[in-house]
């Protein structure tokens, strides 16, 4: 019980600090609400992140954001009706491999 408490608590202070979820200057319900869901969605995506680091036991050697950092650096284009892959640098291929999370196929 103790185990699963100390990740509610984590995951709450990911959301506060990491990404300043609990400053709300806003003046309606609804500017409110979409604030509030978009910051779940982030956190949602912030913690599938971690457990693929994780699963990987990369714990040591990589964090949520510097996976953000890192896979930000790839793009894909739209190109005439067609979806493509800008260049993938070699670290980022070779982290995704690690992760197993087979993003860029060839």
């Amino acid at each position: 019980m103790y185990k699963k408490r100390d990740i509610v608590e984590k995951h709450y202070d990911t959301y506060k600090n990491l990404l300043e979820a609990d400053k709300l200057y806003l003046h309606d319900n609804e500017s409110l609400f979409g604030h509030m869901f978009i910051s779940f969605l982030s956190l949602y995506g912030y913690a599938k992140i971690q457990n693929c680091i994780r699963k990987a036991d990369l714990t040591s050697k990589y964090s949520p954001r510097d996976l953000i950092e890192q896979f930000r650096k790839v793009y894909m284009m739209d190109l005439d009706c067609q979806m493509i892959l800008t260049e993938v640098p070699k670290k980022i291929s070779e982290i995704e491999k690690k992760l197993n999370l087979k993003l860029f196929h060839k």
